[in-house]
């Protein structure tokens, strides 16, 4: 090869001697999941899991996402809210607002912003992810008055167990802040329950009585209160089990089927209740070792992006086809407007 290997992420693959050439190219693919509290990433070489870094989302800097990104065939972006599929080169304004969904004068929500405006200076290969509410296999009755149907980083979950299941099932994603479940029929998304549209969270209040919205005042922070920490005792566990077990029954009158798979930082603690009632729930387990199913799933659909062996389950999940807005189907009478 002649030249020197200068990155620390390369020459580790290469010292794999696992990797593959196509077209004078390494077939790298790298999967970053912004989590509340940690960023996972996950770099593959053609699907097989080669480095896999973990990092607390209070020391994230973006010199770390460009050292991991810089010699990916193909990087999957952090995509925040989401927009239909697009190449972070491309992005502008009004893709920004849509993906932050930050008022005027409100702190940035962990760098997202930072993060992609340094990809686009540095020319990184990256694509930013729809969330559910742009899949066209979502119908459109069930996006009304909706906004957060299941952000990209619960696409990407649900990815990697679409490569577990290739028929239907229940993702339940229990976050260190947010719950998410989505309803997935035949290898593609129908439906889709959002951490603010939940019916309980670790953080997360989730789901907001409209009277008690009325009277809040409400900001981004806001949404991070009120969940299962805020509550004491018993009565929080019960609160938040409960929840999630209403959600889950919820996405069963979408897709009919009893496989529900448990994902997320809080799985492990819930598995056994979640069990009481659906017998069939199990982990979602995928090939990291210390990294989010969510970083997994997301190299996965860079692999499926990039014509690897994962493009089927991108097929089937329709990212390529993803389409319109946030703000689509919106029928409350209000002012409300974009950010």
């Amino acid at each position: 090869m002649g030249e020197k290997i200068k990155s620390p992420i390369m020459r580790h693959i290469l010292s794999q001697k696992r990797f593959y050439f196509r077209e004078g190219k390494y077939n790298v693919e790298l999967g970053i999941d912004p989590g509340t509290k940690t960023w996972d990433f996950v770099l593959m070489d053609e699907g097989r899991i080669v480095r896999e870094e973990v990092v607390p989302s209070e020391r994230i800097s973006l010199d770390m996402c460009l050292r991991m990104a810089e010699d990916a065939d193909i990087t999957v972006a952090p995509s925040g809210y989401g927009i239909p599929l697009k190449r972070v080169s491309e992005l502008n304004g009004s893709d920004f607002e849509e993906l932050l969904l930050k008022k005027e004068g409100e702190g940035e929500v962990m760098g997202l912003g930072k993060v992609l405006k340094g990809f686009q200076r540095e020319n990184i290969n990256g694509y930013v992810l729809p969330g559910v509410k742009h899949l066209p296999s979502v119908p459109e009755f069930r996006k009304i008055n909706k906004i957060d149907m299941g952000t990209p980083d619960k696409l990407c979950v649900a990815a990697l167990a679409a490569s577990r299941n290739q028929g239907s099932f229940i993702l339940a994603e229990l976050g260190s802040a947010f719950n998410a479940f989505m309803a997935v029929e035949n290898g593609s998304i129908v439906d889709g329950i959002g951490g603010t549209m939940a019916s309980s969270g670790n953080m997360s209040s989730g789901a907001w009585d409209g009277e008690l919205a009325y009277i809040a005042k409400i900001q981004k922070k806001t949404l991070f209160t009120g969940g299962k920490k805020d509550v004491p005792g018993k009565t929080g566990e019960r609160y938040f089990i409960e929840g999630v077990v209403k959600d889950i029954n919820s996405m069963l009158t979408a897709v009919d089927t009893d496989d529900v798979f448990v994902s997320g930082a809080l799985s492990k603690d819930y598995i056994g209740e979640i069990k009481d009632s659906f017998p069939e729930a199990r982990f979602l387990r995928g090939e990291s070792k210390r990294a989010s199913n969510a970083a997994e799933g997301a190299a996965m659909i860079a692999n499926g992006l990039n014509g690897g062996h994962c493009r089927k389950i991108v097929e089937k999940l329709g990212i390529k086809e993803a389409s319109g807005s946030l703000f689509d189907y919106i029928y409350i009478k209000s002012k409300i407007k974009q950010p």
